[in-house]
């Protein structure tokens, strides 16, 4: 089974979310469907039931008290080949990194391989499968810089099942914890 750690979006901050990525150029850019925007955790990868029980007991680990997060502007990770583009964390990303280590320390310690990639606490808006126009997409993403997207208290962090399908990604939740 296909797993992550996530924090969930409200739909007031979706809806926001998806109307900056409607701004995108749309040749070669897909906006993300408004039920798969969260804020990633861990991406856990195919896990068999033993994985999935030691990563619930590793978010139920996790000792953090509710706390604000926000988010402006948008940005991608590489400028040689924008893969994804999305919303920057502005506040709370302190938190969600802290958040972040101590999952990582507990999922480790419960023999879970995890992504070797640096942490950076963000929403994705759009997947880019090309670019037509380099300018045009940063030019865009440019004009989206200063934009604030609203703000939110997270009050729990889910285990989530990914399920590929034709349409794109079906998550479920599989555990949550409440802070």
């Amino acid at each position: 089974m296909r797993a992550f750690i996530a924090v969930d979006i409200p739909d007031d901050i979706k809806e926001r979310l998806l109307d900056a990525a409607a701004v995108l150029p749309s040749n070669g850019i897909v906006p993300v469907k408004p039920e798969a925007l969260h804020i990633t955790l861990h991406f856990l990868g195919e896990l068999d039931a033993k994985g999935i029980a030691s990563a619930k007991e590793a978010l139920q680990c996790l000792e953090t008290k509710p706390f604000g997060v926000s988010f402006a502007g948008v940005s991608y990770f590489d400028s040689n080949f924008i893969k994804v583009v999305f919303a920057k964390v502005s506040r709370g990303a302190e938190t969600l990194s802290a958040a972040y280590a101590s999952l990582s320390d507990e999922l480790s310690g419960r023999g879970l391989v995890l992504e070797s990639r640096a942490y950076t606490p963000h929403a994705t808006i759009a997947r880019v499968k090309y670019v037509a126009d380099r300018d045009a997409l940063i030019g865009a993403m440019s004009r989206l810089g200063g934009t604030e997207f609203g703000s939110f208290e997270v009050r729990s962090v889910a285990l989530k099942e990914s399920v590929l399908s034709r349409l794109g990604p079906v998550y479920s939740t599989l555990d949550e914890l409440q802070l």
